[in-house]
Parts: C-alpha cells; sequence; structure tokens
C-alpha cells in the first residue's frame, strides 16, 4: 500500500530499521549524504467548493476509510462525530453556523484585501530558490522584508 501521508512514511520505514528524521518543507539548507533517501508527502489539491457545504456523512465516511482524521472532521469540516464516527447534526449545524459567523467577523472588502496583500514580499533568500517576485528581484530584496504568512 502506498502511503498517504508522513505519518505512514515514518512507519514504513520504521518498520524496516531505518533511521528516520522527518523534517518540514520550509527547512532550508538541509544537507544530504550519499546512501540518503529523501522522500516527498504532497498534499491533493484544494478541494472543489466550500468544506461548509460537503454532506456530513461523506466526511463521516472519509474518517472511517482513514482519508481523514477525526480532527479534520470537526476542524476543517465542521462535523462533529460521536465516539462511533457518526454524524451529530445538532452539533455539527451549530459548529458550522459559528464558523460562519467567525469568517463574517474576520471578512474585509476586497479591494482593502488586495491593497494589504500587494504590501508584502518573502525574505530576499527565499527568492534566490524561486526567483523573481513581481516588481522586485532578489537582489533588489533586503534581508528581513516582511513576508506573507
Amino acid at each position: 500500500m502506498a502511503p498517504r501521508n508522513e505519518f505512514d512514511v515514518l512507519a514504513m520505514a520504521k518498520a524496516e530499521n531505518m533511521d528516520v528524521e522527518l523534517t518540514p518543507a520550509s527547512t532550508l539548507g538541509a544537507v544530504f549524504h550519499e546512501g540518503d533517501f529523501v522522500g516527498v508527502v504532497a498534499p491533493g489539491g484544494a478541494g472543489y467548493g466550500d468544506v461548509l457545504e460537503r454532506e456530513p456523512e461523506a466526511v463521516a465516511a472519509d474518517v472511517s476509510k482513514g482519508i481523514i482524521t477525526q480532527w479534520t472532521a470537526e476542524n476543517v469540516y465542521c462535523v462533529v462525530l460521536d465516539d462511533e464516527q457518526r454524524v451529530n447534526h445538532e452539533a455539527t449545524l451549530e459548529q458550522r453556523t459559528a464558523e460562519r459567523k467567525q469568517r463574517l467577523a474576520e471578512a474585509k472588502p476586497y479591494k482593502a484585501f488586495v491593497r494589504e496583500w500587494s504590501k508584502l514580499h518573502p525574505p530576499a533568500d527565499a527568492l534566490t530558490l524561486y526567483g523573481e517576485w513581481p516588481g522586485t528581484t532578489a537582489a533588489e530584496e533586503s534581508p528581513g522584508e516582511q513576508t506573507r504568512t
């Protein structure tokens, strides 16, 4: 069976008595040696549509199949499951309603978002790896520039 996530990779490597170190993809300057194995686990696409519109039963089925965790069901899809992974419809409705209210409270007009977002730049050392940022070059960036989060 192919690994689905970094935990599967870790379990498979440990089962083979391999010395394993998990390093976040954002780590710069990793050093590898002859014989090292480097594997990359990447998530799939962002999906289609608003997670709050997904049928709660479909989310519960994904948990049962091991596609997503119960934490993801509750914290991303806002689907509340009982101990037997059945949907608690009343609690799910309450949690999804609260999430929608929170989204509205944090929302800002599109023009305001673009105005703030377009002032941000990645750090100069990242630009040396990925190329130019619109309106600047890596040489023009100074260390400590504000980064996107």
